[in-house]
């Protein structure tokens, strides 16, 4: 998507207050943008880059995740780093979904009206979890 439909996805993302993405994703999008930010690898130069993109909206997050690597967060003009759980490769089942559940981690808690903080750190726990099963399929108990 960040390479075929750049343009359609440029014109989405000035509706967007929340944009989520994985590095691979958002240097993808910075090389298509021809941004030199993406040829560099300046991660949070792209990020810069995407918040201030054209907006309908009054400010814009961004949230990439690098796998075992923090979790980047831009908000309000200030970058800020959230570690990821650490985990054995031995306990790791499945990494599909992980992603999605760290998104679905983030927006539960901000639906909540939690901070951003607590929306990073609760996507960080249900990554964290969904390594650990088949699939993007929750443990019945959270523990």
């Amino acid at each position: 998507v960040c390479t075929v439909l750049t343009d359609r996805l440029l014109r989405v993302l000035k509706f967007c207050n929340l944009v989520f993405g994985n590095r691979e994703e958002a240097l993808a999008l910075a090389s298509a943008c021809g941004w030199a930010e993406g040829e560099k690898g300046d991660l949070q130069g792209v990020m810069r880059r995407i918040a201030q993109l054209p907006s309908n909206r009054e400010s814009r997050t961004v949230v990439i995740t690098q796998g075992r690597k923090p979790v980047l967060l831009y908000h309000n003009s200030e970058m800020r780093e959230f570690p990821v759980i650490s985990i054995k490769s031995e306990q790791i089942v499945d990494t599909n979904g992980a992603g999605d559940a760290f998104v679905g981690g983030f927006l539960s808690s901000y639906v909540e009206g939690r901070s951003v903080t607590e929306c990073m750190e609760r996507g960080v726990i249900a990554a964290h979890m969904i390594l650990k099963v088949p699939g993007c399929t929750l443990p019945s108990k959270i523990q």
